[in-house]
């Protein structure tokens, strides 16, 4: 038989219990997703109708425009102090263990008129539906187990339904579809209703109760917890996007103020080597040519001009260094090492410019570009020389 045969056939007698399970389990999570995504949308339409009264309580509650001319300007709105308290008190460690023994007292409370003693088969099952749910916070899974199977075996031996203990139980399962992923909610949920039906075909103690309202009851709690987390997730979603673009907007924004510096010290880098870097190159030019363009000069004269051209040499190899370092972001250009003093091809303007200096000077020159070290020739009134 070949694949498209069994395409077509479909699974063989072997696997058609799993395939069946497998739908079964992918159906009941999809149920539970709508029981749950029904309940909110009642939820937002009953919001929307009583948007208005909402609108004008929360004014009065908040200190808005509710409170009339005549109140006190410092007053402190009472809703954000309830909220506030109130948050405070449930993140505190010792919520989840008063409520847990609330719980508990209620289940006993309940019980006590209708058996002669709380120390009976029925407390212990009220006790051992309410109390493990002290420890709910750290072990919810274990505390779910407990309360769960306590409830069923309360059921199955046809014991009182107590109103607290339903309570536990739904709360239970409320908490686990919140914390257990979608797939395990789905299990969750077949279980659950699977367990109603047991005892409804086993036992009588729901004969007094719709089957459908237990089923619905176990299915919203379950479908609310499940939406619970969808919301919480998509609002961790939102926060951590909103964090990461924050922090993407401050790299940025340190990104432009680091260029924005480099490109300022680039142009004050620029500045110094128009304004001062050509400057003490024309010096040194200056004072290198002055022996051979100025006749009867002593010894003296020629070493004080030697060293004024030994000195500005120093000092360009100086400005470079300084430049370099204005000028972080800039690329080093092949004739760096030789920058700024002008090139061969610029001595007719340092000619001009040596005679703006008072000085005289005749000088056609011949220049040889080659791979080799360049030659020229330069002829002065009365005299040649080469280097």
């Amino acid at each position: 038989m070949t694949t498209d045969d069994k395409a077509r056939t479909g699974p063989g007698p072997a696997g058609f219990g799993p395939a069946v399970a497998h739908h079964a389990w992918r159906l009941s999570g999809r149920i539970v997703a709508g029981v749950g995504q029904l309940l909110l949308w009642i939820l937002t339409g009953v919001g929307t109708l009583l948007r208005p009264l909402a609108v004008r309580l929360g004014a009065r509650l908040n200190g808005g425009a509710g409170r009339g001319p005549g109140a006190p300007p410092g007053q402190t709105a009472p809703l954000p102090r309830w909220i506030n308290t109130w948050r405070e008190v449930v993140e505190a460690w010792y919520f989840a263990p008063l409520t847990g023994l609330a719980l508990t007292i209620a289940a006993l409370a309940e019980l006590a008129p209708r058996v002669d003693s709380p120390i009976s088969l029925a407390g212990g099952f009220a006790v051992a539906a309410t109390f493990p749910l002290v420890w709910r916070r750290e072990n919810l899974r274990a505390v779910a187990a407990v309360v769960l199977s306590a409830v069923a075996a309360s059921l199955l031996t046809g014991q009182i339904l107590l109103v607290t203990t339903s309570f536990a139980a739904l709360y239970t399962l409320y908490a686990l579809g919140r914390r257990l992923p979608r797939q395990s909610t789905g299990v969750l949920a077949v279980g659950s209703v699977a367990a109603l039906g047991v005892v409804y075909l086993a036992t009588g103690t729901l004969d007094d109760i719709p089957w459908p309202a237990p089923i619905v009851a176990v299915l919203a709690a379950i479908g609310l917890g499940d939406a619970r987390r969808v919301v919480e997730s998509a609002g961790r979603t939102e926060a951590e996007a909103a964090e990461r673009t924050n922090e993407t907007l401050t790299r940025l924004t340190a990104v432009q103020r680091e260029q924005a510096v480099m490109r300022e010290r680039a142009r004050i880098a620029r500045e110094l080597h128009d304004v001062v870097a050509h400057s003490v190159s024309m010096i040194a030019v200056q004072a290198e040519t002055a022996p051979y363009t100025m006749d009867d000069l002593s010894p003296e004269a020629r070493a004080s001009y030697t060293e004024i051209a030994k000195t500005a040499r120093d000092a360009l190899v100086e400005m470079r260094r300084l430049l370099s370092v204005l000028r972080a972001d800039a690329t080093p250009e092949p004739e760096a090492a030789n920058s700024p003093q002008p090139r061969l091809d610029r001595l007719p303007d340092l000619i001009e410019q040596h005679r703006g200096a008072a000085a005289t000077s005749t000088s056609p020159c011949t220049a040889i570009r080659a791979p080799c070290p360049r030659r020229w020739s330069c002829r002065r009134t009365g005299s040649s020389r080469r280097r």
